[in-house]
């Protein structure tokens, strides 16, 4: 029985494209799932690690673990170091601190607020569909 080459190179072609046309997706995934760092979220992680690393010097001097004059030179090169990274954050606008005040008010606001029926006026649980005391549909109900 002679086996012809023909149809062995088309099954590999065609193995071949469907191994790709599988792969693909999860490629793409891996290719969509990295995200380019902003220069302000830049200079932030490398604040935190500045900070984390004048912790740990601490702890080490503390522990005696670090000569006194090696923990001060390496101490002041962490402060220049973070005083750069600061001016940088301040050129871009600073830390962008979050509005937290404005969030615990919304917070508080909408738990004060409480969920009640429009028609009776009764209060129900979040995924309530209906109401307890009256029966009516509560809008923005989830089933169960």
């Amino acid at each position: 029985m002679t086996l012809s080459f023909g149809p062995l190179l088309a099954a590999l072609a065609l193995l071949l494209v469907c191994a790709a046309l599988i792969a693909q997706p999860l490629m793409g995934a891996r290719r969509s799932a990295r995200r380019t760092v902003s220069e302000r979220e830049a200079l932030q992680l490398r604040r935190a690690d500045i900070v984390r690393g004048l912790r740990e010097l601490d702890l080490d001097a503390r522990t005696g673990k670090l000569d006194p004059a090696d923990y001060a030179r390496l101490r002041a090169e962490r402060q220049t170091e973070g005083a750069e990274v600061l001016r940088k954050l301040d050129a871009l606008g600073g830390l962008a601190p979050r509005d937290v005040d404005a969030e615990i008010e919304a917070a508080v606001s909408a738990l004060r607020a409480g969920r009640h029926c429009p028609a009776c006026g009764a209060s129900h649980a979040a995924n309530d569909r209906f109401c307890p005391a009256c029966g009516k549909p509560l809008a923005g109900g989830k089933p169960a």
